[in-house]
């Protein structure tokens, strides 16, 4: 019998915080929904809690086996589950307890959408480190972000499974990147502008980690963004891969040096090209990467690269800041 909503969660060692991410699920107000929770080798006890759950509540449906890593048991999951709709969650975060009744509302009243994400709390052991997460609303803003990163919060989605292609294994920790890039073309996307999840920041979150491997992240990024240049039909080098690969993120371009220069013709030719292609809605694009040289400078200024004040202000005006002063400053 088919359930209007399937969750995916992957669990690896994740027995510290397990028990809350089950809960939160188990006490959604929507209660129509398959729970299915893949326990990828956990070797700490996450399995003994897993199966505690499974026995109380028969919307679980409990896999376990060896180790094969975030990709191929999100694949699994998705390939068994019989939803409608997908959900993504994590064993470490907590979901607000409307969260699926909100979201399920969403789609249901707006057939054209096809993935939905939220805006998410993000906390850690230290309250001074926790920030909230927004990110635009509407699929213009959204397709725009592809450019350097991913649209959504990865564990906040619900999307249509009739539209689900499998994740990529060739891109490990930034799959989901690679798969709404990948969507783009033929599907809508939207955020709903409310705090519907916890992402929880620890040492060990997957994510934090990959970040910390600048060349490899640097890599599997530029992969995404030659099929990016590709479809725009712009030329690119590995100079090109570096300077777009720092932009992508502000935490990059604190520690890294922007050539800002390069970056100015590097816009300009983004515009150029996608004015030509039409791949991007082009009001959103000149808006957000107006945003994106704004940061740059500044960063720049504070690491005392300081620039003629005549040139700062003619670029502020090509990149159009002036209507997008009131623009905010994204996470990716």
């Amino acid at each position: 019998m088919n359930v209007q909503i399937s969750v995916v969660m992957s669990v690896y060692n994740n027995v510290d915080f397990l028990k809350e991410s089950i809960e939160s699920i188990l006490t959604q107000s929507f209660k129509d929904f398959e729970f299915v929770i893949i326990n990828d080798g956990s070797t700490d006890g996450s399995d003994k809690i897993i199966e505690s759950y499974a026995k109380k509540d028969k919307r679980i449906k409990y896999i376990s086996r060896e180790n094969k890593g975030l990709i191929a048991s999100l694949n699994e999951g998705i390939i068994n589950s019989k939803g409608k709709y997908i959900a993504r969650m994590d064993g470490d975060d907590i979901a607000h307890p409307d969260r699926f009744k909100i979201q399920y509302n969403f789609l249901e009243q707006n057939n054209d959408i096809d993935i939905c994400g939220t805006w998410l709390e993000r906390f850690t052991t230290d309250p001074k480190k926790s920030t909230n997460w927004k990110f635009p609303l509407n699929d213009k803003d959204l397709k725009t972000l592809l450019i350097f990163s991913t649209p959504f919060a990865h564990p906040t989605i619900m999307m249509r499974k009739s539209i689900f292609q499998p994740y990529d294994e060739n891109f490990k920790n930034v799959e989901d990147y690679e798969l709404w890039f990948r969507l783009s073309d033929n599907n809508k996307y939207a955020n709903i502008p409310k705090y519907l999840l916890k992402y929880r920041y620890h040492q060990e979150s997957v994510s934090r980690i990959a970040n910390k491997k600048y060349e490899l992240r640097k890599s599997l990024f530029s992969n995404i963004y030659k099929n990016l240049f590709n479809k725009l039909k712009l030329p690119y080098n590995e100079y090109t891969l570096d300077q777009h690969f720092i932009v992508s993120s502000n935490e990059r371009m604190k520690e890294y040096e922007v050539d800002l220069s390069f970056l100015k013709k590097h816009i300009r030719q983004i515009i150029k090209k996608n004015i030509e292609i039409n791949l991007f809605d082009n009001k959103a694009l000149l808006k957000f990467l107006s945003s994106k040289y704004f940061i740059a400078t500044i960063y720049q200024l504070k690491k005392g690269n300081y620039l003629e004040f005549k040139n700062i202000f003619s670029t502020y005006f090509f990149c159009g800041l002036f209507i997008n002063i009131k623009k905010k400053l994204y996470q990716y």
